[in-house]
């Protein structure tokens, strides 16, 4: 098992049978799978009472945009397998009253009415 972040910038990845790949990525990272089967899997989350990590197989030509910042697995059964990392670009820098009205709206997006 291969413990490390996926590359910080837009780069390919090779990846054998049977390797796995077990990393941080941002929201927003896309996937696109140039050779071979990878299975993606994020971390395990509740849902209801029950644990679950739903996988998705992604085969040549297919591709993912990782909905979450976080751990992800990525994963190859059988022969090789190549694929595109594309990391989200940073948006340009906001000015310290537009950082202060987005603070203010999460506040009160989690508020938690009584």
């Amino acid at each position: 098992m291969d413990h490390r972040l996926l590359p910080p910038s837009s780069s390919l990845l090779r990846l054998e049978a049977g390797q796995m790949l077990l990393g941080t990525a941002r929201a927003g990272t896309w996937l696109q799978v140039q050779r071979g089967v990878v299975v993606v899997q994020p971390a395990p989350r509740w849902l209801g009472d029950c644990m679950t990590a739903p996988a998705q197989r992604l085969a040549a030509g297919a591709g993912i945009a990782l909905d979450e910042d976080g751990w992800w697995r990525l994963a190859v059964d059988a022969g090789p397998a190549v694929l595109q990392c594309l990391q989200p670009v940073d948006p340009p820098a906001r000015s310290w009253l537009a950082r202060g009205l987005a603070a203010l709206r999460e506040i009160t997006r989690r508020r938690v009415p009584s």
